[in-house]
């Protein structure tokens, strides 16, 4: 795996899957009673964008994920 496209692809990968854990957790988040199932929720959330930082190798994506949830950011 030395070759810049094929790192690529497993960041992209990568980066795919913690999108995914983000929106899975999130739907748990609006659709259970349970505090403590949503409080794991809201951690595997934050692990996940966490994660996309890291990933990330554009300014843009980083400014995204600093605002997100934040009602003034309209991307």
């Amino acid at each position: 795996m030395g070759t810049k496209a094929s790192k690529a692809k497993v960041i992209e990968k990568a980066y795919e899957f913690a999108e995914k854990i983000i929106t899975e957790n999130e739907y748990i988040i609006k659709h259970t009673a349970n505090a403590e199932v949503g409080a794991r929720a809201a951690d595997r959330i934050d692990l996940a964008k966490s994660f996309k930082l890291l990933l990330s190798e554009t300014h843009e994506d980083i400014i995204k994920l600093e605002n997100y949830g934040n009602d003034d950011y309209r991307g």
